[in-house]
């Protein structure tokens, strides 16, 4: 056999192996809070690091975070994975046991105002379907859309959501005439 295909086993030592030159992961940054200590832990919500429950505390208080992770937020396809998967399931079951419970609860029955009924009728007038949702919710609470008698027309409130920028808008009173235009930037 050549020279280059014969193996010898390693010398033996009882010296420690160098540790390896680079570690596999990067260090760990320090925590949002007291930024002395490394960071061990991932605030669910809001993603933040932290190094111990007393700094998730004071995290949540002074960021207004809950510590919640945002059930509805948004997903790409590369980051998608069983777990995602899962916990949209779950929502949805939890969802859906939540309206099992509306339809049993009469409190929740409640009927919309008459500038609801009012904007769901003219809506429908103009060829639109306009769903609304029970006011005890949040975004129905936000939602200020109203029938404009005087102008014959819809004002609209408007949401507009830039995910990659993390910039959410939200716009009240937009008439139903109002044509967008992207501007450029400056």
């Amino acid at each position: 056999p050549s020279a280059s295909a014969v193996h010898a086993p390693p010398p033996k030592s009882d010296a420690k192996a160098a540790p390896p030159l680079a570690s596999p992961t990067p260090p760990a940054s320090s925590c949002i809070v007291c930024t002395e200590a490394k960071a061990r832990y991932t605030c669910p919500g809001c993603r933040r690091m932290v190094c111990s429950v007393a700094c998730s505390k004071a995290h949540k208080t002074r960021f207004g975070c809950n510590g919640k992770r945002d059930r509805t937020a948004f997903v790409s396809l590369t980051k998608f994975n069983d777990n995602t998967l899962t916990n949209d399931y779950h929502f949805l079951e939890d969802l859906a046991a939540e309206v099992a419970k509306s339809h049993r609860d009469p409190c929740t029955k409640t009927r919309p105002t008459k500038v609801r009924r009012k904007l769901a009728s003219n809506a429908h007038k103009m060829g639109m379907k306009l769903r609304l949702m029970p006011p005890e919710m949040q975004r129905a609470r936000l939602n200020k859309s109203r029938w404009d008698n005087p102008r014959k027309g819809i004002k609209w409130t408007l949401e507009l959501r830039f995910p990659k920028a993390g910039i959410k808008v939200l716009k009240h009173h937009v008439r139903d005439t109002v044509i967008w235009k992207a501007r450029s930037g400056r």
